[in-house]
């Protein structure tokens, strides 16, 4: 089960590097956040932090193989419920 964030991100594109400032720097809380990437983002495959999530189902649908643990449709809707801030991007 994923961990549930204080912030949780939620990116839907892909990779442009201009979304990248928005994430806590390295030497804040690294524990404070988790990412999840849906959609065209599932392709991403940089190192973006401890707790990164792509979503299953965009993963099949894309036929994408990601190298972060997936999580279903009802974990995103669990992790947004339980987070403080949920930030799109």
């Amino acid at each position: 089960m994923p961990m549930t964030p204080r912030t949780l991100y939620i990116v839907n594109k892909p990779t442009t590097g201009d979304w990248k400032p928005l994430l806590p720097s390295s030497d804040e809380d690294d524990d404070a956040f988790s990412l999840v990437l849906l959609q065209d983002a599932v392709a991403i495959d940089e190192p973006l932090g401890r707790f990164v999530y792509v979503l299953d189902e965009d993963c099949t649908a894309r036929n994408v193989i990601s190298t972060f643990p997936t999580v279903s449709y009802a974990d995103l809707v669990r992790m947004i419920f339980e987070a403080e801030t949920v930030v799109a991007i």
